[in-house]
């Protein structure tokens, strides 16, 4: 990042804050010049010989042979040097890896380096994986090869020293993943390996606790990373009640952390920072807390199922172009491998036959599947879902996002997300990166990138004002459903935009309708997954192919129908990947209707569907 960029980056960000935070944090940094007294402290705290029963081994007798299998190749995969980053980009790795080392970033690409992409490979799960093997298939090579590289670590990342400590979030996840790799380890029943790894962790963890504590988030910075932070204590606590001289009792972080859940938790089950995969990710780090705890009634318990169902039915696990930032992250593998972790996580919370969730966590929520056919309405999160005909609608109703900074929201009111199966064709533009190409990620986040409509030339607000910084946030639209009919509505400068979306069963079709205000050009942009192919369109259809087979055809009417064109642009399917996709700009005056139907020939005229 320029010089000049991140000192507008943090006079937005100080503009964010009220009196409160920013004495806060003056306070907070005066503390931090007497951390290295503090350190010292560190020393004091000895760890015991053991830790204590959480987090729990399963039954190593009761794994499936597909699991052992799984994790015995992913292992094999890892120590070989062949890693999987973000869940799709395959790195070579060297041994020891270079932990500060942006292994991510293709010197190539237009996206720079960023701090996210050193912090993939540090935050343990690989190191999870290899000790998963060493404990569940006896491969005890693998348990002293996770002990080498953990020492290797912390030899080149002394404490809060270097961009491995900039954030207490990633402190706390390896916090989480610590705890298992110390169980694990510890269970393999080896006396060398278990005085090897008292000693790593009395390396690790006080330090790790006593930092976490420290840095936690606070103020507008208290979104997701609090509930990381305070769930890497809540675990190492457990494991180690010695720990708590530094930090305090798991007891005081589990209060700490409900609070936080149910204040980023909605009622309803959406997590208030609107990005689905950052949804995932809290809730898993909720969920292994929770479990620790044993707590498992009370609103805590209920507003997790509640966030669980939420997840199940606004994901999609084969192709998902998620809401928000996504990261596509993952707190401990549980799941047999990466690219099937989204449906393991729907099968096992929704009750099915999930053998390596049901394996490591036992017993799931037991969460309601999506009812095709029917719309389910998320009024306080403002999101829309239904499943009918084989297809998967998903209307965003929704606010920016959480708290003053709204950091992780997209200016997404009014957009419509559609897949036909397991295809996605209408899709969230995504995410992109975070600071390695700002430009870009302000394009994916943008109005213009989504599908809502918006006039001709643009909306003026909210405007992103930093790295994760709106100026403001927009007035949260109204969502509501008219039989099968649901309708988002948002005000443009006082004046209703209305889109509606329903699901015609006689016709296999979606039609979705937006109403404008009289007489000023409005714009709506269709963008497709990078697999369709859109051709010209010629009197208000366009017919599309995907590169599977597949046919649809877009039929759109409008009281003013101005312009339609087929051009190219880019989408991020996932974090730090670009793909150029087709996108179909539609240029109306007061309504425009637009029919997705499978193949076959165009739809009946629009007079058919006027109410």
């Amino acid at each position: 990042m320029s010089g000049a960029r991140a000192v507008t980056d943090y006079w937005y960000r100080l503009r964010a804050m009220d009196p409160s935070e920013v004495a806060h944090r003056v306070l907070d940094q005066a503390m931090r010049w007497a951390e290295p007294a503090s350190r010292r402290s560190l020393a004091q705290v000895r760890l015991p010989n053991r830790g204590s029963a959480f987090p729990q081994l399963p039954d190593r007798l009761n794994a499936p042979p597909s699991l052992r299998a799984a994790i015995r190749d992913a292992a094999k995969s890892i120590r070989s040097g062949r890693w999987v980053l973000f869940g799709w980009r395959e790195v070579d790795m060297p041994d020891p890896p270079d932990w500060q080392r942006d292994y991510a970033h293709d010197p190539g690409r237009a996206a720079g380096s960023e701090p996210r992409n050193v912090w993939e490979i540090n935050r343990w799960s690989e190191l999870v994986r290899l000790a998963q093997n060493a404990w569940l298939n006896q491969e005890r090579e693998d348990a002293r090869l996770v002990q080498r590289w953990l020492n290797d670590w912390c030899a080149r990342n002394p404490v809060g020293v270097g961009v491995n400590w900039r954030s207490g979030l990633e402190a706390g996840v390896r916090l989480v993943n610590f705890c298992w790799i110390d169980a694990l380890i510890r269970g393999c029943g080896d006396a060398a390996l278990r005085t090897a790894q008292l000693r790593l962790a009395q390396q690790i963890v006080p330090a790790h606790a006593w930092w976490v504590w420290r840095r936690r988030s606070f103020g507008s910075s208290a979104n997701n990373h609090l509930i990381g932070e305070l769930a890497g204590l809540v675990l190492a606590v457990r494991r180690w009640p010695v720990v708590s001289r530094l930090c305090g009792s798991a007891e005081r972080a589990w209060e700490m952390l409900s609070r936080e859940l149910l204040r980023q938790f909605a009622a309803d089950g959406g997590n208030r920072e609107q990005a689905l995969h950052y949804h995932l990710f809290a809730w898993e780090l909720a969920w292994q807390a929770h479990r620790v705890m044993g707590r498992f009634h009370g609103a805590v318990a209920e507003r997790l199922r509640a966030a669980g169902q939420f997840w199940c039915d606004h994901a999609h696990t084969s192709e998902p172009w998620d809401f928000g930032d996504s990261d596509d992250a993952q707190v401990t593998p549980f799941t047999a491998g990466i690219g099937s972790a989204r449906n393991e996580w729907k099968t096992w919370l929704t009750g099915g036959a999930s053998p390596s969730l049901h394996f490591w966590l036992g017993r799931a929520p037991q969460i309601p599947a999506l009812r095709a056919g029917s719309w389910r309405v998320y009024r306080e999160s403002g999101l829309a879902v239904q499943d009918a005909g084989g297809w998967k609608a998903r209307l965003d109703a929704s606010p920016l996002g959480w708290g003053r900074l709204a950091a992780h929201g997209h200016l997404d009111a009014l957009h419509v997300s559609l897949w036909d199966g397991a295809r996605a064709l209408v899709v969230d533009p995504g995410t992109g990166a975070y600071l390695g190409d700002r430009s870009v990620r302000d394009r994916l986040a943008s109005w213009e990138w989504h599908n809502g409509p918006i006039p001709q030339f643009g909306l003026s607000r909210p405007r992103r004002r930093g790295a994760f910084v709106w100026s403001d946030h927009h007035d949260a639209p109204e969502l509501s459903v008219d039989g099968a009919t649901a309708v988002a509505r948002r005000y443009d400068g006082g004046a209703p935009v209305t889109r509606c979306v329903r699901y015609a069963s006689d016709a296999g079709a979606w039609t979705i309708e937006d109403r404008t205000p009289p007489g000023v050009p409005y714009v709506v942009r269709w963008r497709l997954a990078p697999a369709w192919r859109a051709l010209p369109c010629k009197q208000g259809v366009v017919a599309l192919a995907h590169a599977g087979g597949e046919q649809v055809r877009l039929t759109l009417a409008a009281d003013q129908l101005q312009r339609c064109d087929v051009s190219e642009d880019v989408v991020a399917p996932h974090f730090g990947r670009l793909e150029r996709a087709p996108v179909i700009t539609v240029t109306f005056r007061d309504r425009l209707v637009s029919h997705w139907q499978r193949g076959g020939s165009p739809l009946p005229a629009p007079s058919v569907y006027e109410q």
